[in-house]
């Protein structure tokens, strides 16, 4: 069964610190994003965006165990 997703656009959160997430699929159906989060602690802002690129990365890239 195929199921096609068109998702383009721009997520804001805005409690705490202003997060933007632009989630974009490729012509040949891979996916990317960008990762947009504000704020003064360096360290704090890092984590929160490897954490927040860890879910999109298990939500829209697939990984093929079939070799």
């Amino acid at each position: 069964m195929s199921q096609e997703l068109n998702l383009t656009g721009t997520v804001t959160h805005e409690s705490g610190a202003p997060v933007q997430i632009k989630v974009e699929r490729g012509q040949r159906g891979g996916y990317g994003w960008e990762i947009d989060l504000r704020g003064s602690d360096e360290t704090e802002l890092m984590s929160r965006i490897a954490a927040i690129d860890a879910r999109l990365r298990d939500t829209y890239l697939q990984t093929d165990t079939a070799e």
